[in-house]
């Protein structure tokens, strides 16, 4: 017989486990580096868990995102909704929900995802078997979370042998990209492609960054000079509560613009020298600080608003 102390700490571990388990909550963000077919330059792709709603008579989250990626699987606005710890997602194109993670799934287990992709003059369904290689367990942010070690197979009629690979955390999805969806029925396409996860942040999971960029909403290699042409820019305080001063050690005239997580423009002027700005009106968050001259990106960097 269980005692009554073991057994509501039993209870207590077992749903604080399940809270860090959740996926997709309002407010969580994924940041991912964003390449281009035949260029040199990075962006970055955004994924956002905005609201709840209610959608085809399920209880769902709304994912939205700053433009997703044109050769594979793409929607403006995503619906998910989690049940039983397999994560729902809906698809347009079959009208229907269809599993995109479980995190119930153990070794050789597998799903089937259906997905449009869209070649100019040739929409066309492709049909993934995902399929479980292994299973471990890794700890970020001093949370536990299953990891899928995957592999994504082609079951269209003369592609069976097409397949790829892919890691997929509980709570951060897969972390090439969210929808690691791609067409494996001969079909080229020159549009963007993910370079992987960089961040991915939540209220109750806090935030988490890989490394393989400086800064979550990095933009790199459009119109850079040199690295010793680079503005030197002092921005401080940072983290801040709202006010802040930056600072060149040029005195030609600079452009400002400071880019929520959406990447649009909330704040902008010129500058020489040297400025002090109030985001106090601003949600806290992250944002991207850009520094202009003469139509150049001379530097940026990432501003922490408590």
């Amino acid at each position: 017989m269980i005692k009554p102390l073991t057994f509501f700490i039993f209870l207590g571990l077992s749903i604080a486990y399940s809270q860090a388990q959740s996926f997709a909550p309002i407010g969580a963000t994924w940041h991912y580096t964003e390449k281009f077919a035949f260029e040199t330059y990075t962006s970055y792709l955004y994924i956002e868990a905005t609201k709840d709603t209610v959608f085809k008579g399920k209880n769902c989250r709304v994912l939205e995102n700053n433009g997703g990626l044109d050769c594979a699987f793409h929607n403006e606005m995503d619906f998910v909704y989690t049940e039983d710890s397999v994560v729902y997602i809906y698809t347009p194109e079959i009208d229907s929900f269809q599993v995109l993670y479980n995190f119930k799934a153990k070794k050789d287990s597998s799903w089937i995802i259906i997905f449009e992709i869209d070649p100019p003059l040739n929409p066309q369904l492709d049909t993934l078997l995902v399929t479980v290689d292994s299973v471990c367990f890794t700890t970020i942010n001093d949370q536990p979370l299953k990891k899928l070690f995957v592999s994504y197979s082609s079951l269209n009629e003369g592609y069976e042998g097409n397949h790829y690979y892919g890691e997929i955390l509980e709570r951060l999805g897969d972390t090439y990209y969210l929808f690691h969806l791609y067409g494996l029925s001969g079909v080229a396409c020159d549009g963007n492609y993910s370079g992987g996860l960089r961040c991915y942040q939540d209220p109750g999971f806090g935030f988490y960054e890989t490394g393989i960029a400086d800064s979550c909403n990095m933009i790199s290699g459009i119109g850079l000079q040199s690295n010793q042409d680079v503005l030197k820019v002092d921005i401080y305080p940072n983290p801040t509560n709202g006010k802040l001063k930056i600072a060149s050690d040029t005195k030609e005239t600079l452009s400002l613009f400071v880019f929520d997580l959406m990447g649009q423009v909330i704040y902008k002027e010129t500058f020489a020298e040297e400025t002090t700005i109030d985001l106090s009106a601003c949600r806290p968050g992250f944002y991207l600080i850009s520094l202009n001259q003469d139509a150049h990106i001379n530097t940026t960097r990432k501003l922490v608003l408590n």
